[in-house]
């Protein structure tokens, strides 16, 4: 599609992605910014669930 980040440009896929060829010998490269992904996500998905139980009286 060509749509996404370009080569110069850091973000914890590109970081993820690079670190696959090295898992071997330094893990730690795909630890820190798989964790802190995961970390992300779940912030967001329970943000989420938070605003909801906020504005949805039916789910109470």
């Amino acid at each position: 599609l060509g749509i996404g980040l370009r080569d110069p440009v850091v973000s914890w896929g590109v970081m993820i992605s690079e670190a696959q060829t090295s898992l071997r010998v330094a893990p730690t490269l795909l630890l820190f910014p798989g964790a802190f992904l995961i970390v992300t996500v779940l912030a967001f998905v329970m943000l989420g669930d938070a605003v909801r139980d906020a504005f949805d009286p039916k789910g109470r």
